[in-house]
């Protein structure tokens, strides 16, 4: 993407951006509404109510771009071991780069302006902006790496470098010409990266994303000089063969499926990782060549939306909002109970289970915080929320427990039911 608008720039002295986001938003938004929208329907399937209330905030904000910062706004600590993570939670990338897409054009042509046209110039421009984000990458990851990890500007670095190489590539084409160095690199790049995912080397998540960055750069540079033919083809003949390039056409909605297929998998069945990857490389590989056939390819080649670029931006932008705000909210919203029971939840035979249906339930109140409440006495007297003339009602847990306290008092309130909540943060 970053060469095609590069030569644009050279040949034309402009980038169309309309054109570039009329572009874009025939790449990305179709794809990633049908799929905001598929994980509400899954949710419907497998999350009972009170858990999909919380999902809302999370669709929204990948509907409309933002759900890096609104990932850091409810703090959601990506490191830590008790996190429970939410379907939506893959959707942070995505979000750095249709960020990235709204300045990039803005930014490449002003900085094809302030060098005044000299591309050489260009270089060492996008050059010094990728070492200074880079160290500001660093710099916030010692103090907050869960910030560093989701921020728009602190992962802008990984992408500057693809520009930056882009640029070098242009401005020096000689790097792209050692075929003696192309198929070593391709082959330190590719085992350096997958070194790198697996735990044999203990570093930090910032010190492990600059590694991948420069290691992959190494992979783009090697393939794209290696010579085309003996030995030292290999490793870019291997790279080359239809499966895989098949592969990476359709990685879009591979991205967009595999994480809530883990998710929700995860949460009904008692898997290790390992065939829970494997399940979601076939099940999301699956959606993800529907997705491309009937969805994105007819979409994105369309001639007859490509002279209509306004209205495609608009028509776009509208379908996320409406996406957003609208229909995944209803869906989440649904009193339908879910049709499979999670595995994680099962109650011990024996317990009869008499679900209360046709209640109103305070889901705004849950989706607030819950409840504070704390009990000190030794005989639970404090511990007691509401007294009423009904039964009596005891929920015992920990800040989950805690976060459902509204929505627990509004029943007890409902039905006169004598209501008290045990609940310690963090006590198991």
């Amino acid at each position: 993407m970053a060469s095609l608008s590069l030569r644009e720039l050279l040949a034309n002295g402009r980038i169309d951006v309309l054109g570039f986001y009329s572009r874009r938003v025939r790449r990305l938004l179709p794809a990633a509404s049908a799929a905001i929208v598929g994980i509400a329907l899954l949710a419907i399937a497998v999350v009972p109510l009170q858990g999909r209330i919380s999902l809302e905030g999370d669709a929204r904000a990948a509907s409309l771009w933002f759900s890096n910062w609104h990932f850091i706004g409810e703090q959601t600590q990506y490191f830590e071991s008790s996190f429970i993570p939410t379907a939506y939670l893959h959707f942070w990338s995505l979000a750095i780069e249709e960020q990235f897409y709204i300045l990039f054009p803005l930014v490449l042509s002003g900085l094809w302006l302030a060098s005044g046209r000299r591309l050489r110039r260009m270089t060492w421009w996008m050059t010094s902006i990728t070492i200074a984000l880079c160290a500001l990458q660093l710099m916030v990851a010692q103090g907050d790496a869960t910030r560093a990890y989701y921020g728009a500007d602190t992962r802008a670095y990984q992408i500057s470098a693809g520009v930056t190489l882009a640029l070098a590539s242009l401005q020096f084409p000689a790097l792209m010409r050692s075929r003696r160095t192309g198929p070593v690199l391709v082959v330190f790049g590719g085992f350096g990266t997958l070194a790198l995912a697996s735990n044999l080397w203990d570093v930090s998540p910032s010190t492990r994303g600059v590694a991948a960055t420069l290691l992959i750069a190494a992979v783009i540079v090697g393939a794209e000089s290696s010579p085309r033919e003996g030995l030292g083809h290999l490793p870019t003949w291997a790279l080359s063969r239809p499966t895989l390039t098949y592969l990476g056409q359709i990685s879009y909605g591979t991205y967009l499926w595999h994480w809530p297929i883990i998710v929700f998998a995860g949460a009904l069945i008692d898997a290790s990782p390992l065939p829970l990857a494997a399940l979601s490389a076939l099940v999301g590989t699956g959606l993800a060549a529907l997705s491309f056939e009937l969805l994105e390819q007819p979409i994105r080649t369309s001639p007859r939306l490509k002279p209509f670029r306004a209205a495609t931006v608009v028509t776009g932008l509208a379908l996320a909002a409406v996406v957003g705000l609208l229909v995944v909210p209803a869906i989440l919203r649904s009193s339908a109970r879910p049709v499979v029971e999670s595995a994680q939840h099962t109650l011990h035979q024996g317990i009869q289970i008499n679900p209360i249906n046709g209640l109103d339930l305070d889901l705004d109140g849950e989706r607030g915080g819950g409840s504070s409440l704390g009990c000190i006495a030794a005989d639970g007297s404090d511990c007691i929320v509401r007294v009423g003339n009904g039964p009596t009602v005891v929920v015992v847990g920990d800040s989950h427990a805690g976060m459902l306290g509204a929505s627990f008092r509004h029943l007890a309130n409902e039905l006169d039911l004598t209501f008290a909540l045990v609940s310690r943060g963090a006590c198991p």
